[in-house]
């Protein structure tokens, strides 16, 4: 999950998750050199990146974000 996020993995286990993960309450993909087999498909490694960006917007740990949807406006 840390490599298709892009993001430094602290490769510190906790059963079968990495500590980074467990702080952000997504799924742990697992760690190593090797790549898991779906990950050669770009479509669902977007996909699959899509839904964790969304599920962290929406948990509001996302900086720059605002962690609730904003209301338009009523001034006139």
């Amino acid at each position: 999950t840390c490599r298709i996020r892009r993001k430094k993995c602290d490769e510190q286990r906790v059963g079968d998750s990495c500590q980074t993960c467990i702080r952000l309450r997504i799924e742990c993909l697992g760690w190593g050199p090797k790549r898991p087999q779906w990950m050669r498909d770009k479509q669902a490694v977007e996909q699959y990146k899509a839904g964790i960006k969304e599920k962290l917007i929406k948990a509001g740990m996302v900086r720059g974000q605002p962690r609730t949807p904003v209301a338009p406006s009523t001034a006139s």
